[in-house]
């Protein structure tokens, strides 16, 4: 259980890296 929320969020910090703030929160709600 943890270690899937902690691969959902480097997930996030990869994707956060590279996209803008408008699809940083889009990703935001499907992850979480």
């Amino acid at each position: 259980m943890v270690s899937i929320i902690v691969l959902s969020f480097s997930i996030y910090c990869f994707i956060t890296k590279r996209q803008s703030n408008l699809i940083r929160l889009k990703d935001l709600k499907v992850l979480f």
